[in-house]
């Protein structure tokens, strides 16, 4: 039974994934919190993600062996990008510092707007109304070229009120 218990801690040291860690600093050296951090594994192309702690570190942990991406972005910032990052089992690779240039400053702008509907071939337009369309629309002094004018797409430029028997 004692034998059994002291080897325990054997056990648990036979692990077959690695770890990358590091910390990300601005040029000052100050630590950036809140940076996003991902690693991609070269083979599978799985992207793993991880936001840096108070301190500016990451710790990504339980990765299978082989060949890594990393990239760090952050708002304000350059992106920083580090292929081919080497992780075997049983090993913490420690990144240098990685320090992220500041970056310009951009915006985009998508402008979406809808196109307009303009014949060009033609300039006649024709717009047919029935009877009851006619009796139906209310007109000032019952003057037939205020029934042109209530149509769509006339503008009318002149007055055409014409008021009892004076007009």
């Amino acid at each position: 039974m004692l034998c059994l218990l002291a080897a325990i801690p054997l056990l648990r040291g036979q692990s077959v994934t690695g770890q990358v860690a590091g910390s990300v600093v601005d040029p000052s050296g100050a630590f950036i919190s809140g940076a996003t951090v991902e690693l991609t594994h070269g083979l599978s192309r799985q992207v793993r993600s991880f936001k840096t702690d108070t301190t500016g570190s990451f710790v990504f942990t339980n990765l299978i062996p082989g060949s890594y991406d990393l990239q760090v972005t952050m708002p304000g910032f350059k992106v920083h990008e580090q292929k081919g990052i080497s992780v075997t089992a049983q090993a913490r690779v420690e990144l240098r510092t990685i320090e992220l240039a500041v970056g310009e400053v951009s915006s985009t702008v998508e402008v979406q707007a809808e196109t307009l509907l303009v014949a060009t071939t033609r300039s006649d337009r024709t717009i047919s109304m029935g009877r009851q369309e006619i009796e139906d629309r209310p007109t000032r002094g019952r003057n037939p070229l205020a029934l042109i004018i209530g149509l769509p797409g006339v503008q009318a430029v002149g007055g055409f009120d014409f008021r009892g028997w004076g007009g």
